[in-house]
């Protein structure tokens, strides 16, 4: 199934979904200054953009140079919370880390950028760490948005890690069908009144991560997209430039990636990843037994693991075995 298709499926179940049983109002993106300890908001192309950091332990910041940064990159309905087991992760290997919520996503403004989110990433990036080549990560919608970052400046890329997504669309995408009226405004209108309530969204997230959310993680991703404006902010972001409708696989063929995907996932089928794997001559293709569409969720070990090969084999003068500590692959913070 496209994510394309995952999109207009949810958006219409959402139509129809009964009120939220008792769930008290959630202030706008911009009313919370530092939803967790290592966050702050940073203006890209006029957007205020909500951004995670995690930085090695025990390391001074000149000593993160040594090993790429790694920028992440969340899918459809998820935010900087989908990797917080993976971010820690990569920082105690001794990686600078960035997260960040897409604009309409988590805790960044309501609006899309004024030009492709692959531009505005880039020029955030290059104020974050000048001159350093990026190991990127995208997961499912993500993925697209990386892809895109890598085909618009190869030579800034070390790596990229493609994970339960693909960066070139088999279907061509019309913006158009996401501004059309009155369908636009029938399914915003009824899906705004009704929002997400906790069953709905646990039966979805059930079906992401393979298995039944607990109660932090419903939490989690309910409170903002609870908040006021977006779904809206969601089809914007769709009918705007988030991506090439379709991605020449000669533009991402010279970069080190990895392409990862969960076994019994079943909303992009495993095929989906072997076909892109095979279309990249410097691809590892790695498939995760028992993980479906979120591995980095259920499954971080069997994602961080050849995650720092990859990385460490794009060092310049030599790679970097680490060691993945059992701790590390449990988030440090909600």
């Amino acid at each position: 199934m496209s994510e394309l298709r995952i999109f207009v499926l949810m958006l219409v179940a959402l139509a129809w979904l009964p009120p939220p049983l008792g769930a008290a109002g959630v202030p706008a993106p911009e009313g919370f200054t530092k939803p967790f300890p290592n966050s702050r908001h940073v203006a890209v192309q006029g957007v205020e953009l909500h951004v995670r950091e995690w930085r090695p332990r025990g390391e001074a910041p000149a000593a993160d140079r040594a090993r790429c940064p790694v920028l992440l990159v969340h899918a459809l309905a998820g935010s900087t919370y989908s990797f917080r087991h993976v971010a820690p992760a990569l920082a105690n290997a001794g990686h600078r880390v960035l997260a960040v919520d897409l604009p309409g996503y988590g805790y960044s403004a309501r609006r899309p950028f004024e030009g492709s989110a692959a531009a505005a990433l880039w020029s955030f990036l290059e104020a974050e760490a000048p001159a350093h080549a990026w190991c990127l990560v995208g997961h499912s919608m993500g993925a697209r948005v990386v892809g895109q970052m890598v085909a618009d400046a190869p030579s800034r890329v070390a790596a990229v890690a493609y994970l339960s997504g693909s960066p070139m669309r088999e279907r061509r995408r019309n913006p158009a069908m996401f501004r059309a009226q009155p369908l636009r405004g029938i399914v915003l209108a009824l899906a705004e009144r009704r929002y997400l309530h906790a069953q709905g969204l646990s039966k979805a997230l059930e079906d992401g991560l393979g298995r039944p959310p607990d109660a932090a993680e419903l939490a989690a991703y309910l409170a903002p997209l609870q908040v006021p404006g977006t779904l809206p902010a969601i089809l914007d972001g769709y009918a705007s430039d988030m991506g090439p409708d379709r991605t020449d696989p000669s533009r991402l063929s010279g970069v080190p990636s990895l392409v990862l995907w969960g076994s019994h996932d079943r909303w992009l089928k495993p095929d989906v990843g072997e076909r892109l794997a095979s279309s990249l001559p410097a691809a590892t293709w790695v498939q995760v037994d028992g993980a479906a569409h979120s591995p980095m969720e259920t499954h971080p070990r069997e994602v961080v693991t050849p995650m720092l090969d990859l990385f460490a084999k794009s060092n310049e003068g030599g790679a970097f075995a680490g060691s993945i500590n059992p701790a590390a692959a449990e988030p440090s913070m909600p």
